[in-house]
């Protein structure tokens, strides 16, 4: 990844600049990735199930291997998919960072009396920081929330009592990641008041 700076952003024949998001981006291309890696564990544990009752002699083994290698693949190919998507999005957003950050600190360092160490560690380590939350954290965190919902969908054909359990204890435990998410920030408003 290089690290020269972009060239700078001024008005355009159509107007002036927009200046870059600052916010990070959310990437639905790569959530829906993600959601596919999810699907594709359902031919896999299918296929473990085939394989059991095979084993018990109630079938052949060959179609529990074939959904094996199909859950497998459909899973390795989602993933890197996903990875992809999270890459170029988080490039682009990391980007957009640089076209606002490094006109702004590096040219002012002498004025605001910053060290030169602490304005490059701003303008490139920090930016170089966002790549797993834009890659791989926010559309992981997409994915999760809708992720538990598919399984309990591909688990209703077989045993409706079973998805009711999931989705029984999927309340539960989102309202306690909900907590638990919100006591540290409740806690660093705390903190910064004092």
């Amino acid at each position: 990844m290089s690290h020269t700076p972009p060239a700078p952003t001024g008005p355009t024949p159509t107007g002036p600049a927009r200046p870059p998001a600052l916010r990070p981006p959310r990437s639905l291309r790569a959530t829906a990735w993600w959601l596919a890696d999810s699907a594709g564990a359902i031919p896999a544990a299918l296929g473990l199930a085939w394989a059991v009752a095979a084993q018990a002699g109630n079938g052949p083994m060959w179609p529990a291997a074939a959904l094996l290698v199909l859950g497998g693949a459909a899973r390795a190919l989602a993933v890197a998919q996903a990875r992809l998507a999270g890459q170029g999005l988080a490039a682009r957003f990391q980007s957009g960072l640089r076209q606002v950050l490094w006109p702004a600190l590096l040219p002012s360092r002498m004025a605001r009396g910053a060290l030169v160490g602490e304005d490059a560690h701003l303008a490139v380590d920090t930016i170089d920081r966002t790549e797993g939350l834009v890659a791989r954290f926010l559309p992981l965190r997409g994915a999760s929330a809708a992720a538990p919902l598919l399984i309990a969908l591909a688990v209703a054909p077989a045993s409706w009592v079973s998805a009711m359990i999931m989705l029984a204890t999927l309340v539960p435990f989102v309202l306690g990641l909900v907590l638990a998410g919100a006591s540290p920030r409740d806690g660093r408003g705390r903190s910064m008041r004092h």
